[in-house]
């Protein structure tokens, strides 16, 4: 295991420098830890933590600044940077090395990958799905936080996750970059996200916060959700209104209504032949009946003798043993977890007063079938 990690450390310095990025300490150290150890590591975690501080000024230190003249002010501005020594820039931390580096080791006992405020071009989605494309890799847990992900990376990245069997939870938080020209998720992103996971069998949770999805994004994750065996869906902060909130309620409220008839008519069903079984009477025997013709016997019961019969049930108990596959977890619309706040779910957006009305009596029909759900 130490030769393991070592090899993985000294490959992730190496694509380092020769992508021209600097090292994420919150990847080396676990590393070196796990060489310390003699383990191997399940977890990594890209968080650069390289953003300057921001000294905040009380409104004390701002009336003393500003009723000082000139040059007073300058001493006052040299005095506050006296002792700070300035950092050069060094290049940003990046995901591609480190996916490079598990990949050209072939270290496949990964099973969390978690990245906070790093951007992720083309390159890097495109590394990682071929990670996932494999489907070798144990991957369980994926968290894109901040990445700047839009809709031209996730056609790259998500079909690929289909292909990976131990893939339970998509984190993709805070990828809206309203302000920006790049990295916008947005519906387009969702469209995306939504047509390339309708074949994952295998994912439970999925997270799409703060993605700028608006309401046409409802009706495809409501479809989503009918044809996955997703659970638990996260969507706080977008603007899907409530006509977003009714095109993904609608489809999960006609699915809890038909099974509550379904159940309706499996209880009377069950009444009704343990009556019919209370009231059954006793069999008739007919004694002028010719009796019943034996069952047949197979054709080569016979050409097979007793040892015969023993050898091929031994064999058969030695050999009959086999590697049990792992259940799929079950498709369809039934959710347990749902957020939804701060989603402007009110009378101000599209389809006035009655919308939010409509939204509300969909989510009562469904909220029997509900764990945890926040709505605000």
């Amino acid at each position: 295991l130490v030769v393991l990690m070592k090899k993985v450390l000294k490959e992730y310095d190496r694509m380092c420098d020769l992508f021209g990025t600097s090292t994420c300490p919150t990847v080396r150290k676990p590393i070196k830890d796990c060489i310390e150890e003699n383990r191997l590591l399940f977890r990594f975690v890209v968080d650069p933590q390289d953003r300057r501080p921001v000294d905040y000024w009380t409104d004390a230190k701002f009336v003393t600044y500003l009723t000082l003249d000139v040059e007073k002010r300058e001493a006052f501005a040299a005095k506050q940077k006296k002792g700070k020594v300035l950092k050069t820039n060094k290049p940003l931390v990046r995901v591609l090395p480190l996916l490079e580096a598990l990949r050209n080791t072939r270290y496949c006992e990964i099973r969390e990958l978690i990245v906070y405020d790093v951007l992720m071009d083309h390159s890097d989605l495109m590394s990682l799905a071929a990670i996932t494309a494999k489907g070798t890799y144990k991957l369980e847990i994926i968290e894109l936080i901040n990445c700047f992900i839009d809709a031209k990376g996730l056609e790259v990245f998500v079909p690929t996750l289909n292909s990976t069997h131990s893939l339970s939870t998509l984190i993709l938080d805070f990828n809206e970059g309203k302000f920006l020209t790049f990295g916008r998720f947005g519906d387009d992103g969702c469209h995306v996200l939504c047509e390339g996971l309708m074949q994952c069998k295998w994912l439970i949770t999925l997270s799409v916060r703060f993605c700028d999805l608006h309401k046409q994004s409802g009706l495809w994750l409501g479809n989503l959700i009918c044809e996955t065996p997703i659970r638990e869906l996260y969507v706080d902060g977008n603007s899907l209104e409530a006509e977003g909130a009714i095109a993904l309620l609608y489809q999960l409220s006609e699915a809890a209504n038909q099974e509550g008839i379904e159940r309706a008519d499996a209880e009377r069903a069950k009444i009704e032949a343990a009556l019919a079984a209370k009231n059954a009477k006793t069999r008739r025997v007919d004694l002028d009946a010719p009796p019943d013709d034996p069952p047949p016997q197979p054709a080569n019961a016979s050409n097979v003798g007793d040892g015969e019969l023993v050898e091929m049930n031994t064999n058969a108990a030695i050999g009959g043993k086999k590697k049990k596959a792992s259940k799929l977890p079950p498709s369809g619309p039934q959710i347990s977890i749902l957020h939804m706040s701060e989603n402007a779910i009110n009378p101000l957006g599209r389809g006035g007063s009655f919308a939010p009305v409509r939204a509300m009596q969909l989510l009562r029909s469904y909220v029997s079938n509900l764990q945890e759900s926040f709505l605000s």
